[in-house]
């Protein structure tokens, strides 16, 4: 039988709210010494009803009653045509007819409800079952005064114990009573805790494929509770999911976390999400708790989801196994859920270019061992490592440290004769050669775009990104059970202790403490006091001797800005636009809102992000091939109108008078020269504005945008993205003509068809952060519409192997199969014409106890923590790099 899971509102947010006094309040317990008191408290303290309208004897509307129900019940989408005609509450009537005819439901919404009417409703729109005997009214009083029409019903609820009645007495035609309406709703949610699920009797009904993107059956295969488990067929989509739906919210109780056994039968590992929402609203961010797991391939593994602060604000994503299986931490969304009210569960995988398969049994809700922090005592050694596990080469002491160091020298001594020759910048010294310029530029050549080097020689960009140390700071404040020992603020090495404040993501909310560098401690240790010099000399030596041709992205300035004749190796320089310009949001709650270029403002804060990389000497270094500024930002999700416009939505949001509304002002200018009138623009929205002065007043688009609006939101989103890009460039090459423009490293998820052709309108390559398998099939990259040469300015691959527990969205086997798998992906690369270079995300591995800003720990690196890097992937990039030219140009 199809299923209608789909959630589409709650009643707590339709109309009706306004008319009930028992909602959105005050949520401090009240105690009144009435029957109903636990009841009422728990209602209160969730601040479902509001303390100061609260009397428990009063008789409840229809309106209130709707209202509290819609706490508890999920209505399917054959309702919604009847909760869009809420206002006059024919609603109600047209629902009630449609098996029994209530004329008394006709009246308006404060009117009260009876308690046959009540049962009515919960029967309905509970879908139960009819009533196995309707005789067990007869041993209540009154039970003959039930209605003909209710008799069924008001049975059903008295079999499922969801009315009791009192005194033998069921009062069916007496108004129902605020108190009776809230134990009868608790009553209904405590009903409806989550029971284990096995499939041993098949899939159940509350388990559907989404939107059809995934195929699920029953499967012998896998099954750890019994015979049967519930195998997932993600095919090729966007979002292929399984979904949990109940009809009413589980209570999953306190302190507890989500644990399932999952087996990948496939030859490769699998990346999927799991997302768990505690309200309809719920966007995946707002009222959603989102986690990533990897599941290596033919392995079962046990993995649990825990939503214990102790655990989500630890200062790290993922976190090591312990006895109860893997925690797989958190990935993002909200960090304190209310487990009382569940609403939905998603097992989805992201942009899948090919099927997979996971198969998932024994999936329960059971006491979070996250609770527990002591499986986290002593994680971390002194040496920045997992101290829970050994493998081969793992560094037990600083003579590890300085014979890794030795025999590292002797093999970049011996040099790497497979590269083919190049120019002093790295440029293809075989190939043609096209003109040099004295600076690094780009040209199309057979058809395919080219960096050009200073030379003239063709030059295709590959690099790693990070190449600096502040981005390996950990915590140490609030979570000294970790290290064992923890680093000594009076020792030898206390210079890599640093004091921070705030930050977007800390352990436990602290707003000011302690880090430490393990990386740069381990620096000193190898390479001695004067260990940046040095490092950054080794770190030269390993990207030519692996094939590298460029330092990516967020490298150390101090070290690489404007050094390019000391260091004789090309870099890119990045600049962030930091001031007090006014800014837009487009609901992206993870990422920085937008700037608004239209504020005058913003012109002055881009001009000093160019003054303080000018200053650098950038600007005459022709080793430097060119300049990012800002990262991934959040311009809005193409996945639907709404979202992918929700920036431009946000403007409109604001008083065009207010002082900072600069964009809104812009926009509707904008809209006076393409409409004649108002009127004009009326018919194409189909709005009812009385004058363009009632449209500087806030507006809130809907979700459910016309055609008119679409069209006009497309415009205004170029009309923005292209005056952010035109001020950068301005700005960018009137002080550094010489740079070549390298954008601003669009997401997937952040992007969209305007903001990219403005973007190319301006900037000499297009960037984009694309962590897939590669860039073959990537359709959301538009590089054949405006023709400009792009560039990966962020991917990667990572594996739980050699001491690391958290892989990222991209997951391999091992370390071999990272080197595998850079391999084909810049094979894409390189076999794709627009695209000119990629950099690998990131120089080094992430700290195991998460980096100090937002807590990420993923094994990312070519080299690990203690500076020693991985040979297998190192061969594979080796490999590859010799062949770079002949792939792109033979």
């Amino acid at each position: 039988m199809k299923q209608k899971q789909l959630l589409i509102l709650l009643l707590s947010f339709i109309t009706l709210i306004a008319s009930s006094k028992l909602s959105m309040a005050d949520t401090t317990p009240m105690v009144t010494g009435h029957w109903s008191d636990k009841e009422s408290v728990y209602w209160i303290t969730q601040g479902l009803i509001n303390k100061d309208h609260y009397n428990p004897d009063e008789e409840i509307t229809k309106a209130e009653f709707m209202t509290l129900m819609g706490h508890v019940i999920q209505l399917q989408d054959e309702h919604k045509n009847i909760l869009d005609t809420v206002d006059d509450m024919k609603w109600f009537a047209e629902y009630s007819k449609r098996d029994f005819d209530i004329h008394y439901l006709e009246s308006l919404p404060n009117k009260s409800i009876t308690r046959e009417e009540a049962a009515a409703l919960f029967f309905k729109l509970m879908q139960y079952d009819d009533a196995k005997d309707q005789t067990v009214l007869n041993q209540y009083s009154d039970g003959e005064s039930v209605s003909h029409w209710a008799k069924n019903m008001f049975a059903a609820m008295i079999e499922n114990q969801i009315i009791i009645g009192s005194e033998h007495v069921l009062r069916p035609l007496d108004p129902m009573t605020q108190a009776e309406a809230i134990v009868i709703l608790n009553r209904i949610r405590s009903l409806n805790p989550f029971e284990k699920i096995s499939f041993e009797e098949g899939i159940p009904s509350f388990i559907t494929n989404g939107d059809g993107g995934c195929k699920i059956d029953i499967t012998h295969e896998g099954a750890t509770d019994g015979e049967y488990a519930l195998q997932a067929t993600y095919g090729i989509a966007d979002f292929p999911s399984v979904v949990f739906i109940p009809n009413i919210p589980w209570d999953w109780g306190k302190d507890t976390c989500l644990t399932l056994d999952v087996t990948n039968p496939t030859d490769h590992v699998q990346t999927f999400y799991i997302r768990v929402d505690d309200d309809v609203s719920a966007d995946g961010g707002n009222h959603s708790t989102v986690s990533i797991a990897s599941i290596q391939p033919h392995t079962t593994e046990k993995i649990y989801m825990g939503f214990n602060p102790n655990s989500l604000d630890l200062g790290m994503r993922n976190f090591p196994p312990t006895g109860a299986g893997r925690n797989i931490g958190y990935g993002w969304g909200e960090k304190s859920l209310n487990l009382n009210h569940i609403t939905k569960v998603v097992f989805w995988m992201m942009y899948n270019k090919a099927e997979a398969t996971l198969i998932f049994d024994n999936i329960q809700v059971l006491p979070d061992p996250s609770v527990d922090t002591s499986h986290l005592d002593g994680i971390m050694n002194a040496f920045g490592q997992y101290a829970k596990e050994d493998w081969d080469g793992k560094v037990k002491s600083v003579d590890d440290l300085l014979e890794s160091k030795n025999k590292e020298l002797e093999a970049l001594e011996a040099g790497n004769d497979n590269l083919p020759p190049t120019s002093q910048y790295g440029g293809w010294l075989d190939g043609p050669n096209l003109g040099g310029t004295g600076y690094f530029r780009t040209e199309k050549y057979d058809g395919k775009w080219s960096i050009v080097d200073p030379e003239g020689y063709l030059f295709f960009a590959t690099g790693l990104d990070i190449v600096r140390f502040a981005d390996m700071d950990t915590w140490i404040d609030g979570r000294r059970n970790m290290f064992n020992p923890v680093p000594d603020p009076e020792g030898p090495l206390k210079q890599h202790y640093r004091k921070v404040g705030k930050v977007s993501r800390p352990p436990l909310g602290l707003e000011e403490g302690w880090v430490y560098n393990y990386y740069t401690a381990n620096l000193e240790q190898k390479y001695g006091e004067n260990y940046e010099e040095e490092w950054k000399d080794i770190t030269i030596k390993r990207f030519k001797n692996w094939g590298f041709s460029t330092i990516g992205n967020w490298s150390e300035p101090r070290l690489f800005f404007g050094k390019g004749e000391e260091n004789k190796f090309p870099y890119v320089a990045n600049g962030w636009i930091t001031g007090d310009h006014a800014r837009l949001s487009s609901g992206n709650i993870f990422w920085a809102p937008v700037a608004d270029a239209f504020d005058p403002t913003f012109k002055t804060s881009v001009h000093n992000m160019v003054d303080k990389l000018a200053a650098y000497g950038i600007g005459n270094d022709p080793w430097c091939m060119g300049i990012y500024v800002d990262n991934e930002i959040a311009w809005g999700s193409p996945n639907q109108p709404h979202t992918k416009y929700a920036v431009i939505s946000s403007a409109f949001q604001k008083d065009a008078n207010d002082k900072d509304s600069y964009a809104k002002r812009a926009f509707i200018e904008k809209l006076k020269e393409t409409y004649e009138n108002i009127d004009a623009l009326n018919a194409s929205w189909k709005t009812s504005f009385e004058s363009w002065s009632s449209l500087e007043a806030p507006y809130e688009f809907s979700n459910d945008l016309n055609e008119g609006m679409i069209g006009d939101l497309s415009v205004l989103l170029t009309m923005l993205a292209d005056k952010y890009f035109a001020i950068v460039d301005e700005a960018l090459h009137g002080s550094m003509p010489n740079m070549l423009n390298l954008g601003c490293r669009l997401a997937q998820w952040g992007t969209s068809l305007e903001v990219q052709e403005a973007c190319a309108k301006y900037v000499d390559i297009v960037s984009f952060n694309v962590y897939k398998k590669g860039v073959k099939g990537e359709n959301w990259i538009y590089a054949d519409v405006f023709d400009k040469p792009c560039i990966v300015g962020e991917f990667t691959f990572s594996t739980t192997a050699r001491g690391m527990i958290a892989t990222g969205v991209t997951a391999s086997v091992d370390h071999a199969d990272r080197g595998k798998q850079y391999q084909d992906y810049l094979r894409t690369v390189l076999e794709n014409p627009y695209f000119v270079g990629c950099h690998w995300f990131q120089y080094v591995d992430q700290p195991l106890t998460g980096r100090a800003w937002d807590g990420e720990n993923y094994n990312a690196g070519f080299v690990d923590m203690t500076d020693i890097p991985y040979p297998k992937l190192i061969e594979a990039a080796k490999e590859i790099h010799s062949q770079v030219y002949d792939i792109r140009y033979r």
